[in-house]
């Protein structure tokens, strides 16, 4: 008959994540007026202009602040992760910093800050979402006149229950080993009224299912 034998042991392995489906942002390619129209400027106008890193690109040209940014109103599934990114580059006003984030008041706020250049580069933040509805946000981080550049901006839900990408997970757990008697016969010796002894008695490991 079969047997079980317990030990422990100690795990750990990186996590992965994968997309699901495509991004939640609208005009996100920024090809012409009708999708930086789902685009609002804040001390700033927004204009769809050529030479993107792949077809046309968001200008953003400063009106006025100490930061202008480009923002859309997103609903995302509480606690679930996602990854928002974007391509970036200089514009009129030289290299200069900038963000992008996602915010959804005081107790919600995912950035992570820039500085661009004369490349389009690219820009990533991942992130667990606390609130559903929430706002992104493409920022020049400066009150110097001139433009920014930003393209390919995409928000997409990654695989749900899954830490952030190259988050280490540590499972510290029991397991079980399933095995037999080696012997089908075994030999007792009666050393004392009512009592027996045996001397060796070996297990095998049964492997498989």
């Amino acid at each position: 008959p079969a047997i079980w034998t317990m030990s422990s042991g100690l795990i750990t392995f990186t996590a992965t994540q994968y997309p699901i489906g495509t991004t939640l942002l609208l005009g996100g390619g920024f090809e012409d007026s009708g999708e930086v129209a789902n685009w609002t400027g804040s001390n700033a106008t927004l204009a769809s202009i050529s030479g993107g890193q792949s077809g046309n690109r968001l200008q953003l040209t400063t009106t006025g602040g100490s930061y202008q940014y480009a923002t859309q109103s997103v609903t995302l599934i509480p606690r679930a992760f996602y990854q928002l990114s974007v391509w970036v580059k200089s514009g009129t006003s030289g290299n200069e910093p900038g963000f992008i984030s996602i915010n959804g008041g005081v107790d919600e706020n995912h950035a992570i800050n820039f500085t661009s250049t004369s490349s389009w580069q690219s820009v990533v933040v991942n992130f667990q979402a606390v609130n559903a509805s929430l706002h992104v946000n493409l920022a020049k981080y400066s009150a110097t006149a001139g433009t920014m550049l930003f393209d390919q901006a995409g928000l997409i839900r990654m695989t749900p229950g899954i830490p952030p990408l190259n988050s280490i997970i540590t499972a510290d757990f029991d397991y079980y080993w399933r095995c037999r008697f080696t012997d089908d016969d075994v030999d007792f010796s009666n050393i004392w009224a009512k009592m027996w002894q045996l001397e060796k008695l070996t297990f095998t490991t049964e492997k498989g299912s």
